[in-house]
């Protein structure tokens, strides 16, 4: 009844219609363009279609929309252009999906941000980052090979839209935006790439920094008290002085003692200059190493690989830090 009324369906039976200006009030004035296309395919019509929805398809598709929320697939092809009446359709410009895609993306996770100078300049990063990661470098792109990237580089993020449109049409709960982060790494577009690595992050309540070096001391120290012993994945996060930004997801913060601890469940990831994750592909059970004991093996943190050969690596001393290409744990 509720969504009947936000849009004015007159009547709730199979002749009853949505009209797409009534749709799109529903939704602040900067994502009505990039939500048209939605709502011709809610419609389940062909974009620039008829202004209008049978209501009976509307509430399939919202119902739908609830339970399995939107794909990369599903998005990208919000603007794929109909057939001509000979069945031939246009050719498709993969980055401009991409960029709509991932505009409305970062405006439905953010949505108290609104157009404007630092917000503007946040969402440009940031569709960067996402058009970095769709298509292989030199490889002419298609729509479905662009979704399987960007699924396995930022499988979350297709969730903002799929929320926000439920809160706004359901009346589901509201989609709580990126909460500010006191962070000299992650703008909220870096802070939204992060969370979009996986569900446990993505549904996380707000970050709370555990230790910053630029705040808490430029020590293996401070890092140590900050970290060890916290009950809980957190995000080891690293900004090169080139811009680079990478990492680690670990489950486990605890001295070793010189031997290998945490699962499966931790990772590797790079968010700039593009999102992307490398995944335990192996049982080796290196996962993290720990060691601030342990005077006769390699004390510091590290992820993969073996001690002396990490495939992460921060040592006592912050001195002697690197990242490797590729290790047997973690794929590359």
């Amino acid at each position: 009844e509720a969504l009947r009324r936000a849009l004015r369906a007159e009547k709730d039976g199979p002749t009853a219609r949505v009209e797409m200006p009534t749709f799109l009030a529903l939704f602040a004035p900067h994502l009505r363009p990039l939500l048209q296309p939605v709502f011709f395919q809610l419609a389940r019509e062909p974009v620039g279609g008829e202004p209008s929805a049978a209501w009976p398809t509307i509430v399939a598709s919202l119902a739908s929309l609830s339970h399995g929320g939107f794909s990369w697939q599903q998005l990208l092809e919000a603007w794929a252009p109909a057939p001509d009446d000979t069945g031939a359709a246009e050719a498709i410009d993969v980055e401009l999906h991409v960029e709509l895609a991932a505009s409305l993306c970062f405006w439905c996770a953010c949505p108290g941000l609104a157009p404007g100078p630092g917000a503007n300049d946040t969402l440009v990063a940031f569709v960067a980052a996402v058009q970095a990661a769709a298509v292989a470098p030199g490889a002419a792109g298609t729509l479905t090979s662009t979704a399987e990237r960007l699924t396995a580089a930022a499988p979350c993020l297709p969730r903002a839209v799929s929320r926000y449109l439920a809160a706004r049409l359901l009346g589901a709960a509201e989609q709580p935006g990126m909460p500010p982060l006191e962070s000299r790494l992650l703008d909220q577009g870096g802070a939204l790439l992060a969370r979009s690595l996986e569900p446990r992050l993505w549904e996380s309540g707000a970050w709370v920094p555990l230790y910053r070096d630029w705040k808490d001391g430029r020590s293996f120290n401070g890092l140590l008290k900050g970290t060890l012993h916290y009950e809980g994945p957190a995000l080891l996060l690293i900004k090169t002085t080139k811009g680079e930004v990478f990492g680690a997801l670990s489950t486990v913060w605890a001295d070793g003692n010189g031997r290998y601890l945490g699962s499966a469940e931790c990772f590797l990831f790079s968010l700039a200059p593009m999102p992307s994750v490398f995944r335990s592909s192996s049982r080796s059970g290196n996962y993290v190493y720990l060691n601030a004991r342990n005077k006769f093996e390699p004390q510091g943190l590290g992820f993969g690989g073996q001690p002396k050969f990490f495939r992460l690596w921060i040592d006592a001393s912050f001195e002697e830090c690197y990242a490797l290409e590729s290790d047997a744990t973690y794929a590359g």
